[in-house]
Parts: structure tokens; C-alpha cells; sequence
């Protein structure tokens, strides 16, 4: 889940680098994310067995996201070191609202006793998008992006409203 995450979070920066053809940069960055990759997995899983494997990707991983996102700030979108510490601080944050999210739909799953398997997968399910959207609406509802995001959606049901 992990990996999961990290890879969807650093995909813009990996597209931004793409579409500004920064290819000789991540070049030495992917070499020595591949080497990373190998010696880290074979080291824990020697130590932890196969979930070594999962973890020296998760750390790849994160030295992706690192080295990229430097990248993006730097060559690409001129940000200061204010800037940069201000993303990695709302990326820990959003991180530490996902891990806490887990937490409480893995509680709240728990504690519903259903026997009917499909009936049970279903009400966690829907326990699980709930757990989401209240904690979204608490923690991102005041932010920026908030804001965007319900400026385009009334735009978008203002024009339908309009054609009817």
C-alpha cells in the first residue's frame, strides 16, 4: 500500500520531468535507484524475509520522489527552499492523514459483526468511503486546492444548469 501510494504521489513529478525532457538528470537518478533497489531488497530480505523485498522498494521509492521532486523545483518550476520544505511538509501531513485514515476504517471494520461475508465486505466498504470523506472534509476543506476544486465543480453544474 505504501509503494502504492508513494508511486501515485510522485507520478507528476515523474510526468513533469518527462514533459520538460529532463532525461539526462533522472538518467543517473534511475541508475542509482535500480542499484539501490537491488541491494536494499537483498539486504532485508536476508534480514526480515520477503517483506524486505517490499521495503527496499518503499525506500527507493522514497529517494524517487525526493530526487524527482528536487528536480521539478529546481530546473522546472524555480521554487525557492521555503517552497520546497512547505511541499514536504503538506506531503507529510496528507501521508499522516492517510496512515490515521487506515487506522480508524481497520477499527471501524473490526467492530462491524456481520457473518454474511459480501454483506460485510460491502458495509466496510461503505464505512471505509465515509471514514475518507469526513476526514477530508476536515482536514482539506479549508485548503487551496479545496477551493479549486469546488470553483470548477460549480462551473461545470452552472453550464449544465444554463443548457437545461
Amino acid at each position: 500500500i505504501v509503494d502504492f501510494y508513494i508511486g501515485i504521489i510522485y507520478a507528476p513529478c515523474y510526468e513533469y520531468n518527462n514533459a520538460n525532457g529532463l532525461f539526462k538528470e533522472e538518467r543517473n537518478i534511475m541508475l542509482i535507484a535500480a542499484f539501490m533497489n537491488i541491494i536494499l531488497s537483498f539486504l532485508f530480505c536476508y534480514i526480515v524475509g520477503l517483506p524486505g523485498v517490499y521495503m527496499g522498494t518503499v525506500i527507493t521509492q522514497l529517494f524517487l520522489w525526493g530526487k524527482r521532486g528536487y528536480i521539478v523545483f529546481t530546473k522546472c518550476l524555480n521554487c525557492n527552499s521555503k517552497e520546497r520544505v512547505n511541499y514536504w511538509i503538506k506531503m507529510v501531513y496528507n501521508a499522516s492523514v492517510v496512515v490515521a485514515e487506515i487506522y480508524i476504517a481497520g477499527k471501524a471494520c473490526s467492530m462491524i459483526c456481520i457473518e454474511n461475508d459480501l454483506l460485510k465486505f460491502i458495509v466496510c466498504g461503505i464505512a471505509c468511503e465515509c471514514i475518507v470523506l469526513i476526514s477530508y472534509l476536515i482536514t482539506q476543506w479549508h485548503t487551496r486546492e479545496a477551493l479549486l476544486i469546488k470553483q470548477f465543480i460549480a462551473k461545470q453544474y452552472f453550464k449544465k444548469v444554463k443548457k437545461l
